[in-house]
């Protein structure tokens, strides 16, 4: 079973239920879906859409990676070359779900350095609260421990070209 832009709807997705709905209104909400991600990416600089930004989105996505992921068990339909190709070319990332719980540790560092700068654009500092972005304030405090420790095992790898590029964007350390 394949689920194409022709039987595929948001409200389908919002609750996990990708089913074969052949209708010309998917087409136009999968572009929909597209559209706001394409939007995500150019506000957050990324779409790696976090459930406290945009809980629709976060689950349309977790939704989407899972049915691929998933095709082969009974039940599941699994997204078409089409949609796996649009998706893939506005940079959606399919393994995110997996390692979300330890995105920080996975994440290369010059990708959390984009988010840095993304936030630090958008709100005039670098200085990221729990309550606002919990996974970019715990590798800003990462980064502090990792600077205190001086190299020891256990921290994160931190040399000095990672310090500058940090020291460059206004890093608060």
């Amino acid at each position: 079973q394949h689920l194409s832009l022709d039987n595929m709807t948001l409200a389908n997705i919002d609750h996990g239920w990708l089913a074969q709905i052949n209708d010309t209104t998917q087409q136009h909400e999968f572009a929909n879906l597209i559209d706001d991600l394409k939007s995500y990416k150019q506000k957050h600089g990324h779409i790696n859409v976090m459930q406290h930004v945009d809980k629709r989105l976060y689950e349309c996505c977790n939704s989407i990676r899972s049915a691929r992921r998933n095709a082969v068990k009974p039940g599941h339909t699994k997204p078409d070359e089409e949609c796996i190709a649009a998706l893939d070319g506005i940079g959606f990332d399919w393994e995110l779900d997996r390692i979300r719980q330890n995105y920080t540790r996975f994440t290369p560092f010059v990708r959390r350095v984009e988010e840095l700068k993304s936030y630090k654009k958008k709100h005039g500092h670098i200085n990221i609260k729990s309550s606002e972005d919990k996974s970019l304030a715990n590798f800003c405090a990462n980064l502090r421990s990792a600077r205190k420790s001086g190299g020891k095992p256990g921290y994160m790898r931190l040399d000095e070209g990672r310090i500058a590029v940090l020291d460059s964007i206004g890093f608060d350390w």
